[in-house]
């Protein structure tokens, strides 16, 4: 299961990336394209610089004063959308691939083979409660 887990989201990778160089976008005019893309870089900027942990997952909010610091699954899926969306920017869109591979690296750790059924949990699974891969 984890093996399939693994080529899905190196396909979902692979997708993603090509979805990057989509020239089917309308032009908009030169100074409120320039405009937007500064908006949306500042804005992805602030997510990273406020929310992103160094383990690659999201505070639920800033400045934490839970006693849940990550976010849940759902808001963790919309920030890494936002990654999606940046790599399809136009001239800066390929220097948030890498960030994209780690945004889905970190979503594994909503994985919970615990469960039945497995699936995503709503909060990221404990690290010692994770079934290592070939682990009952």
């Amino acid at each position: 299961m984890n093996k399939l887990r693994g080529v899905t989201l190196t396909l979902l990778i692979g997708l993603l990336a090509g979805c990057a160089d989509v020239q089917d976008v309308p032009a908009l005019e030169p100074q409120a394209s320039k405009k937007n893309l500064d908006r949306a870089v500042a804005a992805y900027g602030a997510l990273q610089n406020y929310f992103l942990e160094d383990d690659g997952l999201y505070l639920e909010e800033y400045p934490n004063t839970t006693d849940n610091p990550y976010s849940y699954v759902w808001p963790f899926s919309q920030a890494m959308t936002a990654t999606v969306d940046m790599t399809g920017l136009p001239r800066v869109g390929r220097q948030y691939r890498a960030e994209l591979g780690s945004d889905l690296e970190a979503l594994e750790l909503y994985w919970n083979d615990a469960t039945t059924p497995t699936g995503y949990t709503k909060s990221p699974v404990p690290q010692d409660r994770l079934i290592t891969p070939g682990g009952c």
